[in-house]
């Protein structure tokens, strides 16, 4: 995801933000201390790519299918102790889809998880008022 330059997105700045927020704080929660988490952000082709991933606990097939759904919880024991409500990924996954992107995950239990948005690119920053778009390099 090399790129050079400001990257463009068309975006409420306070979902995405809260989005990638959340996405941040489920890497925190599902693993041991000390265990790296990464966030890049890069372009492919005119679309903007935002990977967080971690080192932590990972998520098992079956839950992975369901970690969309409202109020949904694992019940294994290493990550059920945290708290939470259960509806951040369902809420991010419904701002992103709302900017007209996706949201993906792909996970391995014992090695870790990365969490994909892929967001719509704007083709140049803003001119005039500000409109919403930000860099995000």
């Amino acid at each position: 995801m090399a790129h050079s330059g400001p990257i463009w997105i068309a975006a409420d700045q306070g979902r995405i933000t809260q989005v990638i927020s959340n996405l941040i704080t489920n890497s925190c929660k599902s693993s041991p201390p000390f265990i790296s988490i990464s966030v890049q952000i890069g372009r492919q082709g005119d679309q903007v790519v935002i990977d967080v991933e971690d080192e932590g606990f990972g998520i098992s097939p079956e839950d992975l299918a369901e970690i969309y759904a409202p109020f949904f919880r694992s019940d294994r024991k290493v990550i059920r102790n945290e708290v939470g409500t259960g509806l951040g990924l369902a809420i991010s996954k419904t701002l992103v889809e709302l900017h007209g992107g996706e949201i993906k995950a792909s996970s391995t239990v014992g090695v870790g998880t990365r969490m994909q948005v892929i967001l719509p690119g704007a083709s140049d920053a803003p001119t005039g008022q500000r409109t919403g778009s930000a860099p995000v390099d």
